[in-house]
């Protein structure tokens, strides 16, 4: 029997399963006892939708989305009463890529860098199920469902496929990309993964910057003041090209806010890390983390721009690393990074996928256009090529528009192989 049968088939046959939504705090505030216990056993951890991160973010940020958020909680009734199994933030939409399709998609709030829905690892496929079964309920609202920003690589992925395959739903994959991850298991090589000319001059940098004031690493203790540290931290990201951008967390009131209250929700369970470099008393970098319940998160980082020739933000990175596999104690640290990012992909070697895949909501003119997407994904690349050789070829005579032949290639061989593929999925 393989890890994920033991996961699978642990859960109880007998109790039944039940899907709730909810919109608002209140609602949240029903579960929050059952949703913190969740979290710290969950099959695939996910910080940023635990209670203390994603209750703030519904009051921050839902009346500010374009969609309807609501949460979808999978729950079981058994002998000892309804115990919530898992945690699916939804934002519902009405189209879905153009397409009069209405959608579901794994809410992404400002400052949430991973979707995993949070799932009972005893009851694993049966709450999965559960939840994919509801999609088919007038109440769901939905006839596909995009679960975006997932682990590509972890538990939550192998049980979404098999409970997928259990239900004879189809689904295909339309995105995924890897991003920086710090491999913190004991066999592990080191994640430092600088050339020794590299740490050379970063050992260069760090003795010049001495050379102008007293330089030191601090870490936050935990009986530190907190508040002091979040405030340092927020004008430290404005000060820079953030704040003249005014994308920075202090630059509106709302995300401000949001920042504040999560970063002290987080110190008051224990689960905030924060660390800067100091010359003299001046801050001159700093770092954020959120611990999870069995992981951490880079969350964000900030340097002062002007002593950026000093590479203050990678001198503390180096230092992160060396905490992170000292002091943190989990065996991994998500760097919540964008692809291909330039410093820590430099810094960190290991890597975690990251992906998106569609579902129908188990409904047959559902199934069948998820079955034809991927070859219409296709057919739209082709007629594009079409579009360019067409175009090449009549250009002499100057009768339309480079737009207008993009059109008219792409709208009669897309719409006739539709209608094709359409008719092959049905039979």
């Amino acid at each position: 029997m393989t890890v994920l049968d033991a996961l699978t088939n642990s859960a109880a046959a007998t109790h039944a399963y039940t899907v709730q939504t909810i919109t608002d705090v209140d609602g949240m505030r029903r579960y929050q006892a059952q949703w913190e216990a969740l979290a710290a056993s969950a099959l695939d951890p996910n910080v940023f939708y635990e209670f203390w991160q994603l209750a703030p973010s519904l009051e921050a940020f839902a009346t500010l989305a374009e969609s309807n958020v609501a949460i979808a909680l999978v729950v079981s009734n058994g002998d000892d009463g309804p115990v919530l199994r898992g945690v699916f933030p939804l934002e519902r939409s009405r189209s879905y890529r153009g397409l009069p399709l209405r959608a579901a998609r794994l809410w992404k709030p400002p400052y949430c860098f991973s979707c995993t829905p949070l799932i009972d690892r005893q009851h694993a496929q049966s709450a999965v199920e559960a939840f994919l079964l509801w999609l088919k309920r007038p109440e769901a609202g939905c006839e596909l469902l995009e679960l975006n920003d997932i682990r590509g690589d972890g538990p939550f992925a192998a049980v979404l496929t098999a409970a997928l395959k259990r239900l004879g739903r189809p689904s295909f994959e339309t995105w995924r990309h890897q991003r920086a991850l710090l491999d913190l298991h004991p066999d592990a090589p080191l994640e430092d993964t600088l050339s020794g000319k590299k740490h050379k001059q970063a050992r260069r940098l760090q003795r010049r910057l001495a050379e102008r004031g007293e330089l030191r690493f601090e870490r936050m203790a935990s009986n530190a003041d907190a508040h002091a540290w979040i405030q340092d931290f927020l004008a430290l990201e404005a000060s820079g090209w953030k704040g003249q951008e005014g994308s920075a967390m202090a630059s509106k009131s709302h995300t401000r806010q949001h920042f504040e209250t999560v970063a002290m929700a987080a110190h008051q369970r224990g689960r905030l890390d924060m660390q800067s470099l100091r010359l003299g008393d001046r801050v001159i970098a700093m770092q954020c983390n959120y611990i999870g319940s069995d992981s951490a998160y880079a969350f964000k980082c900030a340097y002062d721009e002007t002593y950026a020739a000093y590479s203050p933000g990678v001198l503390l990175e180096l230092e992160n690393i060396r905490v992170a596999r000292d002091e943190m104690g989990v065996p991994w640290m998500d760097s919540c990074a964008v692809p291909n990012h330039p410093t820590m992909d430099r810094l960190w070697s290991a890597r975690r996928t990251v992906a998106a895949h569609v579902v129908s909501n188990g409904r047959w003119v559902n199934d069948a256009s998820i079955r034809v997407w991927p070859r219409l994904r296709g057919l739209k690349q082709s007629a594009r090529r079409a579009t360019v050789v067409a175009r090449n070829a009549l250009a002499p005579l100057r009768l339309v528009t480079r737009s207008r032949w993009r059109r008219v290639v792409e709208s009669v061989v897309v719409g006739l192989s539709a209608t094709a593929l359409m008719a092959l999925a049905v039979d």
